[in-house]
């Protein structure tokens, strides 16, 4: 399959084709996006796995993230319009696994760009808009580290048609992409790269220029009796190391699809974390009930406060001796919260 930037129409192969229904499975239910999500990560455990979505408001839609976005698998989550303002706290619409790293937009409503990053995976932020104002696009450059290699991620995102980003877009890949072993941008450009127009050659030229390369994708946005349009984009430094690209949709969240790439990086472990905890499970019952019957409670005293500390010191020694505190590695990521059906 040919990467070149200059062919970029609808004869081009998605893997998103995949992702429909047959008439022969007309009865079955449509798989959700989590669902199609861990299909296609199933076979990239080795792999840096890293996703884009147009959520137009993560606070509109954080249950769909919750429900979309659990898969192991997963590394990073590229967001534009993400719709969150300097009030709104990470912790409010934090994603089990992640670390929220934001570029809220200030002064106006709507737009914005985030990263949810494997909170295992240490990162430096590089470079971000400035949040001013609707009136220039908007970017999150930040710094990860594979051993040796290092690789600069980033989103961006273009608010409208008409906005002209072109250098000042050129002038950051030139600033930061020749410094690194690998780069990865992912967002909406608003630049519909299946017109033959002057904003369609114009990104091409520059992505080409700095040695970068647009993958290939069918149209990724389809507005209600609109011509579809190819906005949303995956740039990336070396074709050899993409081992999966496509789209799929994710009308939950906006007209836009989602975007996903599996690159050829191998991503850091996790930290195993060490927990200490009682084995209730165990617990003989019986034997319990005969050790605190032969406790001498006359001890206890008629100061309240020693009364409470007197008694947690005699159940923590009961419990020592029949559910003894042990040492636990959670090998697993935590589970996602359980939503409402």
């Amino acid at each position: 399959m040919s990467f070149n930037n200059d062919n970029l129409d609808d004869s081009f192969f998605s893997l998103s084709d995949s992702d429909g229904l047959s008439s022969n499975d007309s009865y079955h239910s449509i798989p959700s996006l989590s669902e199609i999500l861990d299909s296609h990560f199933s076979d990239t455990l080795k792999n840096f796995n890293v996703v884009h979505i147009n959520a137009q408001s993560i606070p509109a839609h954080y249950p769909d993230m919750l429900s979309s976005f659990y898969n192991e698998n997963i590394h990073a989550i590229l967001v534009s319009e993400s719709w969150l303002e300097p009030c709104l706290p990470s912790t409010s619409y934090s994603l089990p696994g992640f670390h929220l790293i934001r570029n809220d937009r200030l002064g106006c409503a709507g737009g914005g760009v985030a990263i949810y990053l494997r909170s295992h995976i240490p990162y430096t932020v590089l470079n971000t808009s400035q949040p001013l104002s609707s009136a220039g696009p908007e970017h999150l450059f930040i710094e990860i580290l594979f051993g040796h290699l290092k690789l600069l991620l980033g989103v961006f995102y273009s608010p409208n048609v008409t906005i002209d980003y072109f250098s000042s877009f050129e002038i950051l890949l030139e600033q930061y992409s020749s410094l690194y072993n690998h780069t990865i941008v992912m967002g909406d450009f608003n630049t519909c790269l299946l017109k033959n127009y002057a904003r369609a050659s114009r990104l091409k030229s520059l992505v080409n220029g700095i040695n970068l390369h647009i993958l290939p994708h069918s149209a990724t946005h389809a507005f209600p009796n609109c011509v579809p349009s190819l906005l949303d984009l995956i740039l990336v430094s070396s074709i050899d190391h993409v081992a999966k690209h496509g789209q799929c949709n994710a009308s939950a969240f906006s007209y836009h699809d989602l975007l996903y790439l599996c690159y050829k990086l191998k991503p850091p472990k996790a930290k195993q974390r060490i927990l200490l905890r009682r084995n209730f499970s165990r617990m003989d019952l019986d034997k319990l009930r005969e050790d605190t019957a032969k406790v001498d409670w006359s001890v206890v005293a008629n100061a309240v406060d020693e009364q409470i500390s007197i008694f947690n010191s005699i159940l923590t020694q009961l419990y020592d001796i029949h559910a003894p505190i042990r040492t636990v590695r959670m090998k697993h990521l935590p589970a996602p919260c359980s939503l409402p059906t």
